[in-house]
């Protein structure tokens, strides 16, 4: 069983795609920018070089006059790996201004328009603890061949809002978005098909071999014997357990541990990596789970958009018990920053 997530040096969980609407300067002389499928195949240099108007940053552009379905945005990112574009960002709001009620109704507002232009409904993703008192709420919405999300993240007081869109199976690793039935209904039957009821799978005990399922109905969870279940039942609970259970009972905190900076010559280099807590707060043990992490960061002149974004990863098996915590340290990375005396800049 897999489990994957993503760490961005900023420690903010970010993706997207250029799409379906105006991203305009009106002071700016600029292209259309419109949705198609070659994005997904087309390396994010490419995308900034053709889109000079925007002053790409990097990857990053905060050209004035930003708009994003007639919604006014503060940026707008692209990243990817392997010479292809797996993620592009816009930023509605990263700012420490917004009262928390301020930012849940610009949360609230975004999420009606997502879901008014979406054929499918939102889905609401268990929220992700970042250490240090910070956290980030998320919505996802599925469509043919891309996943859109919409984040919230607070950290030291700032509030930081973005609408994503990202690859689909760059998503299922980003997101630790499961297999569908995780979290859907289903008709369950009895052992000789005479009586059914809709749910869906909430936990496995395969040691007591029982299942909880919850009710449709009444949202009741209800613990049900295997044995009473037909054979079908059985076959998809025992599949889908290990998943359940990673989806309902683990959850992650990360620290970023930085060394301090040493001088040699105009190079300032200093070490960084992540250190992760895996709490598992399921009632039943999570075995043999895979848990794969990407490190993503730039090498060359951020100042140009040619800079090559590179990448780091690695991974850990191990099984944790119900109410226990395990730990993953990410290997280290070398920053290297070149101090250029007689220049300064933001």
């Amino acid at each position: 069983m897999n489990c994957c997530f993503k760490l961005f040096s900023s420690m903010i969980f970010s993706a997207g795609l250029l799409c379906q609407s105006a991203i305009a300067g009106t002071t700016i002389p600029a292209e259309t920018l419109t949705y198609n499928r070659e994005l997904w195949v087309t390396s994010p240099s490419d995308i900034a070089a053709k889109s000079p108007h925007l002053k790409w940053n990097g990857l990053k552009s905060r050209s004035a006059n930003l708009t994003l379905w007639d919604q006014p945005i503060k940026a707008v990112s692209l990243a990817g790996a392997d010479g292809v574009t797996q993620e592009l960002s816009y930023t509605i709001y990263n700012s420490a201004e917004l009262s928390s009620q301020e930012s849940l109704k610009m949360v609230k507002s975004w999420t009606g328009l997502l879901s008014k232009m979406s054929s499918k409904p939102a889905r609401s993703l268990s929220a992700i603890r970042l250490g240090n008192g910070a956290y980030q709420t998320r919505t996802v919405w599925d469509a043919d061949d891309c996943t859109v999300l919409l984040s919230s993240t607070k950290k030291d007081g700032n509030q930081a809002i973005k609408v994503s869109f990202l690859q689909k199976d760059h998503a299922k690793s980003v997101l630790s978005i499961s297999d569908p039935d995780v979290v859907s209904n289903r008709t369950f039957y009895n052992n000789d098909f005479t009586k059914s009821f809709i749910g869906r799978l909430y936990a496995y005990d395969e040691r007591q071999n029982v299942a909880k399922i919850k009710l449709k109905t009444t949202s009741q969870i209800k613990p049900i014997s295997m044995d009473l279940l037909s054979t079908e039942d059985q076959v998809y609970i025992k599949k889908m357990g290990p998943p359940v259970a990673i989806y309902r009972g683990l959850s992650f905190k990360f620290k970023e541990v930085k060394s301090k900076p040493e001088k040699r010559g105009q190079l300032s280099i200093s070490n960084f990596n992540f250190d992760v807590t895996i709490r598992n707060s399921a009632t039943t043990m999570i075995e043999n789970v895979k848990i794969d992490y990407h490190i993503y960061y730039y090498i060359g002149d951020v100042a140009k958009a040619g800079s090559v974004l590179a990448r780091t990863s690695g991974s850990k098996t191990t099984s944790i018990y119900p109410k226990m915590t395990d730990y993953l340290s990410t290997d280290k990375l070398e920053l290297v920053k070149n101090i250029v005396s007689g220049r300064a800049g933001g």
